[in-house]
């Protein structure tokens, strides 16, 4: 039987690379809502041209499978599903998974990995597979997104963050601007991603007006009183366990469709949530009390509610600012470009240090046309979503 330790091991390597990237805005409803305009006042800066050694600012790209690609100590090239936590280092182990996308994907990037010379052992990196194929292409769309493939490119790879490889195999983030030069070979391309001091970020003075507006009222509405109704929503002190997930669920919603969020909108959102599997199978008492309690939660505190969609709205007001100036005047510092000059994604912004309280959050275009929406069209013609 295992111990309880080998199991908090186990799941600690598995979830060593992974982890869902909020939108900035979400950050207010995930236990320290200053988190949200910390971000967005350290990003703000970088378009200003200072840096901060505690905050780092990349581009967001839009790949398919989320892979590791690293060499263990003993030497060997290895990749991985993006937990990390199964390394394969030859095809026949890739092959013995049992998993046919795994064979599909991952064997062939074991091949190019093979090739990466400056790859140091102990080394991974975590990526997006953008474009995989033999076969001779222009233009890849992994998933919502179209990307121009670079002349004689079989791989391509947006790498996210680098890992230190423990004797063990567990991952240690070590930093998120990769080194990816030491990825790159005749037949693998991996776009530098990280807007550090050699990107040199300008903004437009109109802009940096309205951005600093936003951003000062976003704060003078996140008084303490509303900052601490905000951390209960975290923790769930005084509200129904499922009511945090609701949120987050109808704060997506609104990321994708409308751009914005309402007291109104929520309260009507409660059916949309009810009506999902997780609640639908719910014995019919236990749904009419979860209802109630949201009911009730909202009425409470409807004037908490309308001032933190305010400051959310606040927050995508300025991040639209910052995303218009980098889809028009900073698109050419990247080494990786959009088919028929489409939007990039967005930009990350990680906040803090690697495998201590770093806390990262995703900056993307919402409401109609924005990235959102253009995910949720394509995973509906990929998988039959709606």
């Amino acid at each position: 039987m295992r111990s309880f330790f080998d199991f908090l091991t186990e799941a600690a390597k598995v979830h060593a690379t992974t982890g869902h990237l909020e939108h900035v805005g979400d950050l207010l409803y995930h236990g320290d809502p200053h988190s949200a305009i910390d971000h967005m006042e350290h990003v703000h800066n970088r378009f200003q041209g200072h840096h901060n050694d505690n905050h780092k600012l990349s581009l967001k790209v839009d790949g398919g499978m989320s892979i590791v690609v690293g060499r263990n100590h003993k030497g060997q090239h290895f990749v991985s599903y993006k937990t990390g936590s199964e390394q394969y280092t030859s095809p026949e182990q890739i092959a013995a998974s049992g998993k046919e996308h795994y064979v599909r994907e991952l064997t062939p990037i074991l091949h190019h990995a093979k090739k990466m010379g400056g790859l140091k052992p102990g080394t991974a990196f975590q990526a997006d597979i953008v474009h995989n194929s033999e076969e001779h292409a222009d233009v890849t769309q992994p998933n919502a997104i179209k990307y121009k493939v670079p002349k004689g490119k079989k791989l391509v790879l947006a790498a996210h963050s680098q890992y230190s490889v423990g004797k063990d195999g567990s991952l240690s983030k070590t930093t998120s601007h990769p080194d990816v030069h030491s990825m790159t070979t005749q037949e693998t391309h991996a776009p530098d991603l990280a807007m550090g001091k050699n990107v040199h970020l300008k903004l437009d003075s109109k802009r940096h007006k309205e951005i600093q507006k936003h951003l000062g009222n976003a704060r003078k509405l996140l008084t303490p009183e509303v900052a601490d109704f905000a951390k209960s929503l975290h923790s769930g002190e005084g509200h129904n366990p499922r009511f945090h997930e609701f949120l987050k669920q109808y704060s997506n919603h609104e990321a994708r469709t409308s751009g914005t969020r309402s007291v109104k909108a929520m309260t009507k959102h409660i059916d949309t949530y009810m009506n999902k599997s997780a609640q639908s199978k719910l014995k019919p008492d236990t749904q009419k009390k979860i209802r109630d309690s949201f009911h009730e939660t909202i009425k409470n505190n409807s004037h908490h509610f309308d001032t933190l969609f305010k400051v959310h709205d606040h927050i995508n007001k300025a991040k639209h600012h910052l995303l218009d100036e980098l889809e028009q005047n900073h698109k050419h510092h990247f080494n990786i470009h959009t088919h028929d000059n489409e939007e990039h994604e967005g930009m990350v912004s990680s906040l803090g240090r690697p495998g201590k309280n770093e806390v990262q959050a995703k900056l993307v275009r919402e409401g109609p046309g924005g990235f959102p929406e253009k995910n949720t069209a394509n995973a509906a013609i990929r998988f039959g979503k709606t």
